[in-house]
C-alpha cells in the first residue's frame, strides 16, 4: 500500500511538474509573439518617422536653395527655375 501511494503521489507530481512547465512555454511564447509585434511596430514608426524628417528636410532645403539662388543672381534663368518651383510646389501640395 505505502509503495501505490509513494508512486501516485510522485506520478501526481510529476503531472504538475509537467503542467507548470507547459504552462511556463505557453506564457513565454505568448511573451515573446507580443514583445515580436511591438517590436515590428516600433520599426514600422521609426521608419515612417525617418521618412518624414528626410521629406521635411529636403524640402527645406530645395527651399532655401532656391530662395538664395533668386537672392543672389536675378537673372532670368532662376527667376523661371523659381516660379517653376512654385508652381510644382502647388500642384504637389499634398506631398508636402
Amino acid at each position: 500500500m505505502i509503495i501505490k501511494k509513494k508512486i501516485i503521489i510522485s506520478s501526481n507530481m510529476a503531472i504538475l511538474k509537467e503542467d507548470k512547465l507547459l504552462a511556463s512555454d505557453k506564457s513565454f511564447h505568448l511573451r515573446r509573439c507580443i514583445s515580436e509585434k511591438f517590436l515590428k511596430r516600433v520599426n514600422f514608426d521609426i521608419k515612417q518617422e525617418i521618412t518624414l524628417l528626410t521629406m521635411h528636410f529636403f524640402s527645406f532645403f530645395s527651399f532655401a536653395l532656391i530662395a538664395k539662388l533668386a537672392t543672389t543672381s536675378h537673372s532670368m534663368f532662376n527667376k523661371f527655375t523659381l516660379r517653376t518651383f512654385f508652381v510644382q510646389l502647388y500642384v504637389n501640395k499634398e506631398f508636402l
